[in-house]
């Protein structure tokens, strides 16, 4: 053989591993949010942690799939006459399910009920910390597997007496508001998104992010892996199946960690019915009025869509 054989039979072995390898890729991100499994049992526990003037809290349980049990807690106002309807609260990145007793009273004042469970990696569900691409590999797992929990959560509501299956929510926070688009386009029982300081186009996110510490060269890496690896958690890939219900798009103009012009891309990308709402603001968080302001227009919002 000589070595104008020699090179085109290398090229063709190059070839066909690049070929090999996008299949694998393409096959991989098909089976992304599949693990979904209706006909598992719950095998659901419930505990009272407290009750006071304004709510009961549930310590709860449910079996999500058969290696992922979920914890989550569960806000039941006491005022009113239920069933309630409730919302599913997905935290952002570096939250916990028991950041919902920070925000629980003018939900419970409104008359929802509210369940929020630690995503995977979060809370009890807290595993080491990953380093280099394990981390983008493990934010991928992370929200996938918060997709299947959500759906399972919806499960396990529907199975309540004082929820009312027919008037189920989803808010979803930063990162919970990026998963949440995708948890809303696959789960039809939702019938309403209302999506906190979120954004499409990971690639862009992830570059230059304050929150994850990518700076300059380090963040055009992390945005060109992470528009790899997490390419079909991009909420601009799912948000159009969320219509015909409707989504209210919240935004900071002046958001470090979810640019604005990510934001813009969401919204541009969401059908009608949609209603966007834009704050002078950095991330939410940083300032404790703009938070009751993000809060009570989508409160407001919600009570309007009923």
């Amino acid at each position: 053989m000589n070595w104008k054989q020699i090179a085109l039979c290398a090229a063709a072995a190059m070839g066909a591993l690049v070929l090999v390898s996008v299949v694998a890729k393409v096959v991989w991100d098909a089976r992304c949010f599949r693990g979904y499994d209706a006909t598992l049992p719950l095998e659901a526990t419930e505990e009272v942690l407290q009750r006071n003037q304004l709510l009961t809290q549930y310590k709860v349980r449910f079996c999500s799939t058969p290696t992922e049990t979920v914890p989550a807690l569960l806000d039941v106002p006491v005022r009113g006459t239920g069933p309630f309807p409730c919302l599913v609260f997905l935290h952002g990145i570096g939250q916990e399910k028991e950041f919902l007793n920070d925000i629980a009273q003018p939900f419970m004042q409104a008359g929802f009920s509210m369940l929020t469970f630690d995503q995977v990696g979060r809370g009890e569900r807290k595993v080491a910390d990953p380093q280099g691409l394990e981390v983008l590999k493990q934010l991928r797992r992370r929200c996938a597997q918060t997709v299947i929990d959500t759906r399972r959560a919806v499960d396990y509501l529907t199975t309540r007496q004082d929820v009312d299956s027919n008037r189920l929510a989803l808010v979803g926070a930063s990162l919970g508001g990026i998963v949440g688009v995708d948890a809303v386009a696959m789960e039809p029982r939702f019938r309403a998104a209302w999506i906190i300081y979120a954004g499409g186009n990971i690639p862009l996110i992830l570059r230059d992010n304050p929150l994850l510490g990518t700076p300059g060269f380090y963040g055009r890496v992390a945005g060109r892996a992470g528009g790899f690896l997490l390419k079909p958690i991009d909420p601009r890939y799912h948000v159009a199946q969320v219509a015909p219900r409707p989504i209210l798009l919240q935004n900071g103009k002046r958001d470090r960690v979810i640019p604005p012009e990510c934001a813009q891309q969401l919204q541009d990308r969401a059908k009608e019915p949609k209603t966007v709402k834009w704050y002078d603001s950095d991330h939410l968080g940083d300032d404790p009025a703009v938070v009751r302001q993000v809060l009570a227009d989508g409160i407001a919002w919600l009570q309007s869509q009923q």
